[in-house]
């Protein structure tokens, strides 16, 4: 089998994820002996200026079927259709943009940077909605899970939290220095922040009271922070090539480790929680499985082929992709493989079943109403 017939298969099966709902697919059972990786799917150039250029965030529509990235030289917003990497609509702005990402009910999408503006943005038709000037450039920016609330991080400190879709400012908080990203819990109750100097913030989301600060190692920023709520943890990555990782409930300090001692740029778990991955300045994504973490030397249980440095991590929302942005100016789709050899089985038995199940129904219609099966 050629490599593109595989690839072809790949997100033939990736598209199929889309039209089967989760509870008819069988469930990855996690093995600490498997083999997970990550098979690339196809690079696009995010940012025109390519090796000069750099993306400096990607993250997937609620549905899966779109990624929107933003760029660093070109200061170009794009919506790629995830299938094929096709451009759906893209729009140069007026500087750098650090994060965008689409509203939790696929309608919008807003972009933040360095030109001190919140702009919201039709999905749909690509137009421009909504401007909102700033007094300094936004870093880290998410939607609460119900959507009712963007919170961005801007240079400086401030935390601000948007009514959305209208965009009035509800509250704020100054926690003394630059954030880098923001994440919240699935329930919506908590959210964390990284930044400099070293730190990780666990605040409520209702009014923005700290709960807890995190210090991760010293004088390091925080550059990413990612939330595994099965697993009751909180990981950041750090400058100096460190990642941290504590308990969200104690704030105990689980693992702290440095496999490169580059700058790690993203952090991202697998939707399970059973891996953590982390990317940066290296060139490559590695894996480490959540059981190994708290070891002296953890193992690496995957790396990536060679991708360029990388700025961000996401997980599809089913978990069955994650996409990635990076330095040289590539958005890259990789199709996620937890080791789970057996995965196809089982779904082909599940399948089986409940066709038989509907062959059964079917028959038993046509009996009662006296239709003979030829």
């Amino acid at each position: 089998m050629t490599i593109k017939t595989r690839t072809i298969i790949c997100i033939a099966l990736l598209a199929a994820g889309y039209a089967s709902a989760d509870d008819d697919i069988p469930a990855v059972e996690f093995n600490p002996y498997a083999s997970p990786f990550l098979q690339p799917l196809w690079t696009r150039l995010g940012d025109v200026h390519g090796e000069v250029g750099a993306v400096e965030s990607a993250e997937f529509s609620p549905d899966g079927r779109l990624i929107v990235s933003g760029g660093k030289y070109d200061n170009s917003l794009v919506v790629w259709r995830t299938i094929d990497g096709t451009v759906m609509w893209r729009h140069e702005l007026d500087d750098e943009i650090e994060r965008a990402g689409f509203s939790p009910d696929g309608k919008y999408v807003v972009s933040a940077g360095e030109d001190e503006t919140l702009k919201l943005w039709d999905v749909a038709g690509g137009e421009l909605l909504d401007s909102i000037p700033l007094d300094a450039a936004v870093d880290g920016m998410a939607f609460t899970p119900d959507g009712t609330m963007l919170v961005t991080g801007k240079e400086g400190g401030a935390v601000q939290g948007w009514s959305f879709p209208d965009m009035k400012l509800l509250r704020s908080i100054d926690v003394r220095g630059t954030v880098n990203s923001v994440t919240f819990t699935r329930d919506g109750e908590l959210m964390a922040l990284a930044g400099h100097p070293n730190h990780v913030w666990l605040l409520r989301t209702d009014d923005f009271s700290i709960v807890r600060t995190l210090e991760g190692a010293p004088g390091l920023a925080a550059i990413s922070v990612r939330i595994a709520d099965d697993k009751g943890l909180v990981a950041t990555g750090q400058v100096g090539g460190f990642v941290s990782v504590w308990a969200i409930e104690s704030g105990e300090l689980v693992s702290r480790f440095n496999h490169t001692g580059y700058k790690v740029e993203a952090v991202s778990w697998t939707n399970d929680g059973n891996y953590l991955l982390a990317a940066g300045h290296d060139e490559h994504i590695r894996v480490v499985r959540t059981v190994d973490l708290g070891m002296q030397n953890i193992p690496v249980a995957h790396l990536s082929p060679p991708a360029g440095r990388t700025e961000y991590l996401e997980f599809a929302p089913n978990g069955a992709s994650l996409v990635s942005a990076h330095e040289d100016g590539t958005v890259r789709l990789w199709l996620w493989k937890s080791g789970d050899l057996d995965i196809n089985i089982k779904h082909h038995r599940a399948l089986q079943q409940r066709q038989k199940a509907a062959a059964e129904k079917r028959q038993a219609e046509r009996e009662k109403q006296g239709i003979e099966s030829r």
